[in-house]
């Protein structure tokens, strides 16, 4: 092989009362090569400056799982990228990138992971499944790891009829931040309340149940405190009231704030929350990827 090209979704991970567990894979994409044809070492190509080394967790990944299988490394090769997905905005870039380098290196390596096994070792490396599950399978998941590291995940098909409108302002939250801020435990009447919303969050989706929607995206695990960490978010959450919308949650940790839709309203949406939020701040309107991450192999 020559090349190597790895395609993987921007993902929106809680979707409200599913925390930790489901994630949604979004049409909105990183595509990282490595291309073996160079014999000067590593070379980085539209690599933003600070991530242009081995650190890259696309490398670091990639690096790993070869080593871990007893493989050597290649240190000849050129390694670009055209990235989409914004860094520490909740749609899943470190995701992205651990899926990217896991297809990689199993093909490289001729490893023959199979992909229950990729998505373990990602769930491994990111601690838990609702980012790095549907970046690798594409759709609805849910997800959970058991007690054995054995992750179990199942695919919902999302209805064709329903528009993700990503709210990305400028500024990042980091997971770290946002999980610093949670409650360390939560009253039982709360655990009731999001349990039997995710329960019903699936199905919700498959049918674009615009009543069932509305209620499973509900929170009281994590969303209250993690609006304090966005800025203007009672101005933001002040406008999609005024908005057909039919729910809305802060994506991952933050700081997008997703809003749901239908296909005929996305447009109106879009420019009314064009008009009332920052200027920095884009508005896009997604659709779920019902595909999952590809790997690219040139001769």
């Amino acid at each position: 092989m020559t090349k190597l090209t790895a395609k993987v979704s921007a993902t929106s991970a809680n979707i409200g009362s599913g925390f930790d567990a489901i994630g949604i894979a979004l049409n909105l994409y990183n595509i990282f090569t490595l291309d073996f044809t160079t014999t000067h070492g590593i070379e980085y190509l539209g690599i933003e400056t600070e991530y242009a080394n081995e650190n890259h967790l696309v490398l670091r990944t990639f690096f790993d799982l070869l080593e871990d299988h007893h493989v050597e490394v290649p240190r000849n090769f050129t390694f670009s990228s055209s990235c989409d997905i914004p860094i520490a905005r909740g749609l899943g870039s470190s995701s992205a990138c651990i899926v990217a380098g896991l297809l990689m290196a199993n093909e490289y390596g001729k490893l023959h992971l199979t992909t229950q096994q990729l998505l373990e070792i990602a769930c491994r490396i990111e601690g838990h499944p609702d980012n790095v599950a549907p970046a690798l399978l594409g759709q609805l998941v849910c997800a959970l790891i058991r007690d054995n590291q054995q992750v179990l995940a199942r695919i919902t098909p999302i209805h064709a009829s329903l528009r993700f409108l990503a709210i990305i302002p400028d500024e990042k939250v980091s997971t770290h931040q946002a999980r610093t801020v949670l409650r360390q435990s939560v009253l039982l009447s709360d655990a009731v309340f999001n349990h039997a919303r995710t329960a019903l969050l699936p199905a919700a989706f498959s049918a674009a149940d615009k009543d069932l929607l509305a209620e499973v995206t509900q929170d009281r695990l994590h969303q209250k405190e993690r609006f304090q960490l966005i800025g203007n978010s009672d101005s933001l959450l002040k406008s999609l009231h005024e908005t057909p919308v039919l729910a809305y949650w802060i994506s991952g940790s933050g700081s997008t704030v997703i809003a749901l839709t239908d296909m005929h309203n996305a447009t109106e949406v879009q420019s009314y929350l064009k008009s009332t939020c920052a200027s920095t701040t884009q508005v896009l309107i997604l659709k779920p990827d019902n595909h999952g991450s590809t790997l690219t192999i040139s001769r």
